[in-house]
This record gives C-alpha cells, structure tokens and sequence, in this order.
C-alpha cells in the first residue's frame, strides 16, 4: 500500500454479470434489505440497522450494489405483488 494507490484504476465490474445475478436473485435481496431497515435482520456482526450510523458495506450478506439495483428493479416492475 502507498500513498499513490488511489490512482490505480478500479477494477471494472461486468454489467451482465450484474444483471444475471439480479435476474436470478432479486426475490431474496429485496426482503433482506427490507428486514435489514426494518431491524427484523441483523448485520454480520450482529448489530441492528440505525439510520443515524454509518456502516462498512462488508456487514451487508450481499453486495451494496446488488441491494440497490434489485430495489430499483422491484420498484419499476410492480407485477409481483408478493413483494410488496
């Protein structure tokens, strides 16, 4: 670790991979970033979600990304209203 190491490039994430993996996945990721908000589920450590804390994403049992874009998704396609 130097002190340049912010120039390296970051390492390019795969769109389809991403996709894929949310196609696939979604009808688990939403309910567990809801009951991570709601405190009905715990973090890796064992701690409960409050909004005035900031977290490291590595508490999270899935990608932050993947979170977000499984949300979005389920936002804009209301067809399964078990989720809702």
């Amino acid at each position: 670790m130097g002190f340049f190491d912010f120039l390296k490039k970051k390492k390019k994430v795969s769109k389809s991979n991403d996709d894929d993996y949310i196609k696939n996945n979604w009808t688990k990721l939403v309910p567990y970033w809801g009951a991570i908000i709601a405190g009905d589920e715990m973090l890796e450590d064992g701690t409960k979600f409050d909004s005035h804390v900031i977290y490291n994403p590595k508490l999270l049992r899935y990608e932050k990304r993947y979170l977000e874009l499984s949300s979005i998704m389920a936002a804009k396609s209301p067809k399964d209203k078990n989720l809702i």
